[in-house]
């Protein structure tokens, strides 16, 4: 993996990115990594991709070490893990000696078979212009999906678009989703009403991808008047690469559900 790609800096991301790329190199000398800049409407950000198994240790160094850039002077920096399938494709580039071999005596690459995965997407009117983003990276990774609306920048109801698109993922007809407002929390709140729905609203590349593998969510939620194009694309990505960790997770999202179950017994005073 590359360990840098950087375009035309100004000195301040410059430095960043140098002391980014030091604190990694010299926190997990064995481990391969990429720090990248990235630009969007809202501004320049830095993302650091790292092959280690506790990205959440690395977070933490980073905030440790550039708090100055990214409180004081306005720089967001996030860091995400390797993602499995990432990593898997990695390996498969790299030629086994023991691998099945081709007339000519070369090892040939296995062929990773994925089960489909169906998403089903949808927006407000405040959400319609990003869900264009979101269905142009779908597209481009190959997803199958439905598009439950709106079809326009007419004002809708959010409830409206929430529910069916909840309703659909409960039922397993699709296995993810993406739902669009102006926050993402309108989204959220209404999926989550839906028994067996975990929906997150997800603004940044850190939570969307934690959102999968500890809270096994499975809608996500965006907000077009919080985020920019470039990040919503690296948010989605992120989403729907990662996967459930299980073990002490899955004990936890145990604990979710059965609150649900014993709750819906019980009838409200709100």
């Amino acid at each position: 993996m590359s360990q840098e790609r950087t375009p035309m800096l100004d000195k301040r991301t410059s430095s960043a990115l140098d002391a980014l790329k030091g604190i990694i190199a010299a926190r997990y000398p064995s481990s391969s990594f990429e720090v990248a800049r990235g630009e969007d409407p809202e501004g320049i950000y830095l993302r650091a991709t790292v092959d280690v198994e506790d990205v959440d240790e690395v977070l933490d160094a980073v905030l440790d070490s550039l708090f100055t850039y990214q409180v004081e002077q306005g720089l967001p920096i996030y860091v995400v893990p390797l993602q499995p399938l990432e990593r898997a494709m990695q390996e498969l580039r790299t030629p086994h000696a023991n691998g099945p071999k081709t007339e000519l005596g070369e090892p040939t690459t296995p062929q990773i078979k994925e089960a489909p995965v169906r998403i089903a997407l949808g927006s407000d009117h405040a959400g319609f212009q990003l869900k264009q983003v979101v269905i142009e990276v779908l597209q481009e990774l190959g997803y199958e999906y439905t598009d439950f609306g709106c079809f326009d920048a007419a004002a809708v109801d959010y409830p409206d678009i929430a529910r069916p698109v909840a309703e659909a993922v409960g039922a397993a007809t699709y296995q993810r989703a993406i739902l669009v407002c102006g926050t993402g929390a309108g989204m959220a709140i209404a999926a989550n009403k839906v028994r067996g729905i975990r929906a997150v609203v997800a603004n940044d590349i850190f939570t969307a991808h934690q959102a999968r593998e500890h809270l096994d969510a499975h809608i996500l939620c965006l907000g077009e008047r919080i985020i920019g194009p470039g990040v919503a694309r690296e948010v989605v990505q992120s989403f729907l690469a990662a996967e459930f960790e299980g073990g002490r997770h899955a004990r936890r999202v145990a604990k979710v559900e059965a609150i649900e179950q014993e709750l819906a017994q019980t009838p409200t005073a709100r």
